[in-house]
């Protein structure tokens, strides 16, 4: 029998996400895999079952493809993670129907930070540096997409629209500065996802 996704950690991008998933893959009760697989913000020709699409991606076997059939019975919770899901128009409805019952994570820092962080990133991407001036980025033919990556520090906008596909108690927002380094900070991400305290 396949086992449903559980949970998905949904961005916001340069905001710790990768930081949360490393550290709830290391709870014995939280099945995730290695990769995104960004199922919820596919194109709908491409979307398919969600057990398909995993399948039909060239996922390497030693990153767990068949993750949730492997998923062992003291996994209680089954999780997936895409920052794409946070600002894509109809992720978290898609989302909805796929699991009513689905539990959603968001991880936010200063919004600043956040794009300073994902500028840098793409800089590196583009020539292998990590040198960023914002005034000649927004003066170049690059500026247009710098200003549509600023829309995704509009965090109020994304927030709504998983208030809109789900209810209050099925939504955790984390600060990244506030939980990171916090002794038991993620305590109550644990509780939120029906896991035991801790590893």
């Amino acid at each position: 029998m396949v086992r449903l996704v559980t949970f998905a950690i949904i961005g916001a991008e340069k905001c710790g996400t990768t930081w949360l998933h490393y550290t709830l893959r290391q709870h014995p009760q939280i099945y995730m895999p290695l990769e995104e697989t960004k199922y919820f913000s596919a194109a709908l020709d491409e979307m398919g079952s969600y057990e398909d699409h995993f399948e039909a991606r060239e996922f390497d076997a030693k990153l767990e493809a068949r993750w949730y059939r492997d998923a062992p019975p003291e996994a209680l919770a089954l999780g997936d993670k895409s920052p794409s899901y946070f600002t894509h128009e109809h992720a978290l409805a898609r989302m909805r129907v796929y699991n009513p019952r689905m539990r959603v994570v968001v991880m936010l820092r200063d919004p600043v930070f956040a794009t300073w962080s994902r500028q840098r990133m793409y800089r590196r991407m583009q020539c292998g540096c990590d040198d960023f001036d914002l005034a000649s980025w927004m003066g170049s033919k690059r500026g247009p997409r710098l200003r549509e990556q600023l829309q995704q520090a509009h965090f109020a906008e994304h927030l709504r629209r998983a208030d809109a596909s789900f209810p209050r108690s099925a939504i955790f927002v984390a600060i990244l500065e506030r939980v990171r380094d916090a002794p038991g900070a993620l305590l109550p991400l644990y509780r939120f996802l029906g896991v035991d305290a801790g590893p």
